[in-house]
């Protein structure tokens, strides 16, 4: 996952933590229920979250790992943090990460440790993983950018809303790949309402082209 560095507008401070030797490196801004987030860039969209929300951006190894070997060191982090139940936003290839978390806190028979999942622009599962995505019942909700040319029928944002129980899909009008640095405030409205209302979110119609 990619190190997140604080952007000029962010009110970011760098930690670590972690055992002896297996310390690792995470941003935070905030107060309030945590929002976990892996991948992506920080900056503007991220400091308009911890306006109402504890942010904490880790930055966690990707090389040499599999995703299902991301997700355990995330579980870990998130237990070194004392966080308890989290809302996670992954951005790109983390969402793989992300997902599978999800699906290893419910099959630890920990329901409730992830409340919802935020992906942006995520990659498409992989057949694994796709099979295991039935049996994640935390609200999801997937962005993608309408310039990102992913917006098809078989882009893995559709794909992910089928595979998903409680999966909402919704498109950012004039975003691209990085959603959040092209429309951050459109992308913090988004997500803002949907960590509120979550199962009961709905995206108005406008949401997409907000400032």
């Amino acid at each position: 996952m990619p190190a997140i560095a604080p952007g000029p507008d962010g009110p970011f401070r760098i930690d670590r933590a972690g055992p002896a030797g297996g310390e690792f490196e995470f941003l935070e801004a905030g107060a309030g229920d945590p929002l976990l987030v892996l991948g992506g860039s920080g900056g503007p969209a991220l400091a308009l979250l911890a306006a109402t929300r504890r942010v904490i951006a880790l930055d966690l190894p990707a090389a040499g790992r599999t995703a299902r070997e991301q997700a355990a060191a995330t579980g870990a982090a998130a237990a070194a943090l004392e966080l308890g139940p989290v809302d996670l936003l992954a951005a790109a290839a983390a969402a793989e990460a992300a997902l599978w978390l999800a699906a290893r806190w419910r099959a630890a028979d920990a329901p409730g440790r992830v409340r919802s999942i935020v992906l942006e622009s995520p990659a498409g599962p992989g057949p694994e993983l796709a099979a295991a995505l039935p049996g994640v019942r935390a609200p999801a909700l997937v962005l993608c950018g309408t310039r990102s040319g992913d917006t098809g029928p078989d882009g893995p944002g559709v794909a992910l809303q089928r595979l998903l129980p409680g999966a909402f899909l919704s498109f950012v009008y004039d975003a691209g790949p990085d959603i959040r640095g092209d429309r951050p405030g459109a992308f913090a409205a988004l997500v803002s309402d949907f960590l509120t209302r979550q199962g009961r979110f709905l995206a108005r119609d406008g949401a997409g082209s907000a400032p």
